[in-house]
């Protein structure tokens, strides 16, 4: 991750914790110390701010895989699926990744998207003939990575079901490795 890409998520992240902080705020002592009251901004800046920086880092984000491969998203999967699992002790730990910040409901559901999302890609790939017709047998691993998604969903734990999420990843890129081979090597 670049520097820049750091700075974004900082601030969006440090944003948040500041607007959250001043929303929930119990006592007017707390939000007299707050940014948000010290600078009287108002709270649609907050949370415009917020947003402009999530938009920033997400179009980083999905940039980054049309550039290099949709499978990204799988990697992405993988590093939410550890966020998920160490849950309970980033908590205690007073880390802010995207469960903590979203709530766990929210990163589960982004989960799902960041582990299926790669089949709509190879879909659209294939329509658009940026891959071989082959390539669309790589959906054929979609009941394994489907099972290993509800196992983890189930158990986010660590020790016991994180693998899946690397699992998941290997499956899927092994086999489209495969099947754009065979459909270079025949050329469709």
């Amino acid at each position: 991750m670049e520097d820049r890409e750091k700075l974004i998520l900082n601030n969006m992240i440090t944003g948040i914790n500041h607007t959250i902080d001043y929303i929930t705020a119990k006592d007017e002592k707390t939000k007299s110390n707050s940014p948000i009251e010290a600078e009287h901004i108002p709270l649609w800046v907050a949370w415009t701010y917020i947003v402009v920086l999530m938009t920033i880092a997400c179009a980083g984000r999905l940039w980054l895989c049309f550039r290099t491969n949709w499978m990204m998203f799988f990697i992405g999967g993988a590093i939410l699926a550890n966020n998920i699992a160490d849950h309970d002790r980033d908590k205690i730990n007073g880390r802010a990744t995207m469960p903590i910040v979203f709530g766990i409901k929210k990163a589960v559901n982004f989960y799902y998207f960041l582990e299926y999302m790669p089949y709509v890609a190879i879909i659209l790939s294939v329509i658009l003939r940026f891959a071989p017709i082959c390539t669309i047998l790589t959906l054929g691993t979609f009941p394994w990575v489907k099972k290993n998604v509800d196992k983890f969903v189930a158990n986010p734990d660590k020790q016991k079901t994180f693998m899946t999420s690397i699992f998941n990843f290997h499956i899927v890129v092994a086999t489209e490795i495969v099947t754009m081979f065979i459909g270079f090597l025949l050329h469709f």
